[in-house]
């Protein structure tokens, strides 16, 4: 017991989890108050937030704390890791056939800083999800999600100014999505010239 003791003053992800578990066992035991105390010292001396109403199986890992949220009845399997600035929740009252709203995560699942995985949705088992991954639809097992990552759009002068060649390299989602419509329209327009 002492050396977990140390161990939580010195990790603050061990601490988190620390708490969180402190805190889970006092709500199985109807001791309401006192889980909500665990989750407030969790918050002051983590800088997260995990709720002791979510269902969090063993193995549980906070990487790095700090902007953490897991509200109530998130569910997560059993070794699963997560990073800094993860939010997992609802997604504007979407839910589940069994009326769930928050996302439920398998086993062995490891989730990148910044990721948003929201909704009733699942993370299969054994997935990734990528630093920054917004996550609203169900994954499946053995998965790696990925956000887009940052590209080159400019260099940068001795003079710190920014030297822009006229090419342009990066297109909004938007801007593609535009460019795909109109070649599908080409193509469609190709392929009745050659049928008639």
């Amino acid at each position: 017991m002492p050396r977990i003791l140390f161990r939580s003053f010195q990790d603050s992800g061990f601490r988190a989890v620390f708490f969180f578990r402190i805190g889970r066992w006092c709500r199985d035991r109807h001791l309401g108050l006192l889980a909500a105390f665990f989750e407030r010292l969790m918050r002051h001396w983590s800088h997260c937030w995990v709720s002791t109403l979510a269902k969090i199986g063993p193995g549980f890992v906070i990487a790095h704390v700090c902007g953490i949220i897991i509200p109530p009845d998130v569910v997560f399997g059993k070794n699963c890791i997560i990073r800094q600035n993860t939010t997992l929740g609802g997604n504007y009252d979407n839910r589940s056939d069994e009326g769930r709203t928050n996302p439920w995560i398998g086993d062995n699942v490891s989730i990148g800083p910044g990721a948003a995985i929201l909704g009733p949705i699942r993370i299969g088992s054994n997935s990734i999800i990528g630093a920054n991954a917004l996550v609203t639809k169900s994954v499946p097992e053995n998965s790696v999600v990925g956000a887009f990552r940052a590209e080159i759009v400019a260099k940068r002068a001795n003079d710190g100014g920014i030297i822009r060649d006229n090419q342009k390299q990066l297109l909004s989602r938007h801007e593609i999505s535009e460019k795909i419509s109109a070649l599908e329209k080409r193509i469609q327009e190709l392929e009745k010239r050659t049928t008639s």
